[in-house]
């Protein structure tokens, strides 16, 4: 049992509740470098230790228990419903712990320092859990598909926006020609970004993709699991409409024409620092161990 009453600080821990709930989950590093950036790791996990002995928030292992991820609990979410517009969809959980975490790492990248001017991100949570109502004008509204979240970003004034699809678990032909067909005809958006867990499979995801389409017009541009290990928005597209240009490149609303100061190519490494109670320097870890069964 806790003593005394806990004190939840809202420019910190009521923060942090928003930032699980948005993202589903994340890491002590991650948590550390967004929301309690005056702190050391140490005193950054002993302060999430304390949330979960609470009940607001709570950590899971992966089962080799090497590997740790922090989620929302039920009196975070109960703070936060207050907040929250009436949902289509109640709840917080993430179903899929393994998905959710490469979801969330190329989602938020190197956009966890700050969204640049003029951009915007939904995720799947928000794209679940919303009604129509209370999307951004900006993020389609429909319930054909829901992919793994949105980016809106600006380059030279014009607005576009990007579907992100996380496949680890590859689907069948005629399910990718549906996927193809509903891109490429139902909404308006200018491209979809993959992830995918190697080069063979991102061919057949492509390949099928372009097989319910009458006027085949390419949008899907595919990553590499391994390679955004190691390299994360630095990772270049190996197949598909942007083949050659990184990520980053891709999302960053200079358009690679000026360094953007919210864009450090070195803090995105911190969402898959998988590390419960890290003390060593990122430099120390070995993303490619960052594989792990939920």
């Amino acid at each position: 049992m806790l003593k005394g009453v806990l004190r939840l600080a809202p420019e910190t821990d009521i923060q942090l509740f928003r930032f699980l709930w948005k993202w589903k989950l994340s890491t002590t590093a991650a948590i550390g470098a967004v929301i309690y950036k005056d702190r050391s790791l140490l005193s950054v996990y002993r302060r999430l230790y304390t949330l979960q002995k609470g009940g607001f928030i709570q950590a899971i292992a992966s089962k080799d228990g090497l590997h740790f991820l922090w989620t929302l609990d039920k009196k975070g979410f109960g703070l936060l419903s207050a907040e929250l517009p009436p949902l289509e969809q109640h709840g917080y959980k993430s179903e899929h712990l393994g998905h959710d975490f490469f979801a969330t790492a190329v989602h938020c990248g190197d956009w966890i320092a700050g969204i640049p001017s003029g951009c915007d991100v939904f995720t799947e949570q928000e794209l679940r859990r919303f009604k129509f109502e209370n999307y951004p004008a900006w993020v389609p509204k429909t319930t054909t598909h829901r992919p793994d979240g949105w980016w809106q970003t600006q380059i030279a004034g014009d607005v576009r926006k990007f579907a992100l699809e996380v496949e680890l678990s590859p689907k069948t032909p005629s399910e990718y020609a549906r996927l193809g067909l509903f891109y490429s005809e139902k909404i308006q958006l200018n491209g979809v970004i993959w992830l995918a867990r190697n080069k063979t499979e991102a061919a057949y995801i492509h390949r099928n993709l372009q097989g319910g389409l009458s006027i085949v017009k390419d949008r899907h541009s595919f990553i590499l699991k391994d390679d955004f290990l190691q390299h994360c928005w630095q990772a270049s597209v190996v197949l598909g409409q942007f083949a050659g240009t990184s990520l980053q490149n891709i999302l960053n609303p200079s358009n690679g024409t000026k360094p953007n100061p919210l864009m450090d190519p070195g803090i995105a490494k911190v969402l898959l620092d998988t590390r419960k109670k890290p003390r060593k320097s990122l430099a120390t870890v070995n993303f490619q161990n960052s594989i792990f069964l939920w």
